[in-house]
């Protein structure tokens, strides 16, 4: 459902019915998968929970948490497929405490680094105990904004195999030159280590991000965290009608926006946009 408007009116009338049927339900104001932990954590205090869902987020806040945890996770039902449900106790002893609680570094909420997903940074953070003191770092509400940026650009020259003593800006133009010797097509900007600069940004974000999930409450924009452009460009829409843009199937008639030159190229028959004034153009010519 691409339409904001149209989602929210169909989770409030799920909502309504399976309130109805006798089930609670919740409303996440925002990170829906906090709010679905936060839950299972607190209804396993009582009974088992049953966890249903395939992403890896919902793992690792419940690991992170290090409690007694009487929580299974299920994997979304899928057609033909064996399902097996994984208790949270046994997977928690399996990783260990010094894994479990550095977790919620590994995630990709902030932003997603180019082919690295987060099955490597979870074997980093098994595996490689100077990776585990980086993500330390980020745990930590005391930690400095140098040393946020500091650990965060030496933990990526790890995910990017650099040695420690390298230099993020020079692994990105090596990265560079050897994308361009192999490959036989373009070399997209994506595909390279971000700047060393982007990098540090990047960084201060997931410790905004690892703090709030830890129930910390941070100033986004003191983290840059910002609107990256005008709200009335945010809302900008473009229709692609191929009739009159004269009823609510029109996307900008929808939002209450008039057609632009962007839309569909049938401008000619459009009845959403305001017909220019004979009257100024006269003034104009004149």
């Amino acid at each position: 459902m691409s339409n904001k408007e149209t989602k929210q009116s169909y989770i409030g009338l799920l909502g309504k019915r399976l309130s109805e049927s006798g089930c609670d339900v919740l409303y996440a104001e925002g990170d829906a998968d906090l709010l679905i932990v936060q839950t299972a954590v607190t209804m396993s205090n009582t009974c088992p929970v049953v966890l249903v869902g395939d992403d890896m987020d919902l793992f690792v806040l419940s690991y992170h948490a290090w409690v007694e945890l009487n929580i299974f996770f299920h994997p979304e039902p899928r057609k033909e497929a064996l399902m097996e449900s994984l208790s949270a106790k046994a997977a928690r002893s399996s990783l260990g405490k010094n894994v479990c609680i550095n977790m919620l570094f590994v995630h990709d909420t902030t932003s997603r680094l180019y082919g690295i997903g987060k099955a490597t940074e979870l074997k980093l953070i098994m595996d490689n105990e100077h990776f585990r003191q980086l993500a330390q770092i980020f745990e930590s509400s005391d930690s400095s904004k140098d040393e946020i940026m500091e650990a965060g650009e030496k933990a990526m020259v790890i995910l990017y195999r650099g040695k420690e003593t390298d230099v993020f800006d020079t692994m990105r133009h090596q990265r560079f030159q050897e994308l361009v010797t192999v490959s036989r097509k373009a070399i997209h900007p994506n595909m390279l280590p971000p700047t060393s600069t982007a990098a540090k940004y990047h960084s201060l974000r997931v410790f905004h991000q690892v703090q709030v999930w830890k129930g910390n409450s941070l100033n986004a924009k003191e983290w840059h965290w910002k609107i990256c452009a005008p709200l009335y460009l945010l809302k900008l829409v473009r229709c692609t009608c191929k009739s009159s843009c004269g009823t609510l199937r029109c996307g900008c008639r929808h939002h209450g926006l008039e057609c632009s030159a962007a839309c569909s190229e049938r401008r000619q028959v459009c009845e959403n946009v305001t017909p220019p004034d004979d009257n100024t153009d006269k003034e104009d010519g004149d």
